[in-house]
C-alpha cells in the first residue's frame, strides 16, 4: 500500500503517488492533496483495473458516489431506496449498494428515520446502534 506524505492517508485504488512538492516538501502526494478530484465512473461504464497479469481485477468503486475506495476502506452494504434519495439534485442509484465509509455516514441518518417511520426499528433505537442487517 502507498501511504501520501502530506495526509499519510493509504491512497485510492485507482490513484498512484505524484511525485512533487507541496508547502514546500518535495515528496510523493494523492490526487486529494494535490487538488483534484477523484474519478466518478458512471454506471454502464466499464471501471478500470487494477494487478497485472492473473492478479488483475476490478478496482473497488462505491455504489453510491462512483469513486474508487482507499485500499484500507472496507465496503459497507446499505439499501436506499427512491424517497431516501428524493431530495437530490443528481440523485445516487438506488437498491441494495456496496459504499464507502464516507456515503454510509451520508444515508445512514437517513435511512435510520426512514425505518423508524415504518415501525421497523423501536424510537429509541440510536444511530449509532444501528447494525449492518439494519442497513439493508
Amino acid at each position: 500500500m502507498e501511504f501520501c506524505k502530506r495526509c499519510e492517508r493509504v491512497v485510492r485504488e485507482d490513484d498512484s503517488l505524484t511525485q512533487g512538492e507541496l508547502d514546500g516538501q518535495k515528496g510523493c502526494y494523492c490526487r486529494d492533496c494535490r487538488g483534484l478530484a477523484a474519478p466518478v465512473y458512471p454506471v454502464g461504464r466499464p471501471v478500470p483495473q487494477t494487478g497485472d497479469g492473473m492478479a488483475r481485477r476490478d478496482i473497488r468503486i462505491c455504489a453510491c458516489c462512483r469513486t474508487a475506495l482507499r485500499w484500507d476502506e472496507p465496503q459497507t452494504a446499505m439499501r436506499l431506496l427512491p424517497e431516501d434519495v428524493r431530495q437530490e439534485v443528481h440523485p445516487p442509484v438506488t437498491g441494495a449498494l456496496l459504499s464507502c465509509p464516507a456515503c454510509v455516514a451520508r444515508w445512514k441518518p437517513i435511512i435510520h428515520a426512514r425505518l423508524i417511520a415504518a415501525g421497523i426499528l423501536a424510537p429509541g433505537v440510536a444511530l449509532t446502534e444501528m447494525t449492518r442487517e439494519d442497513l439493508l
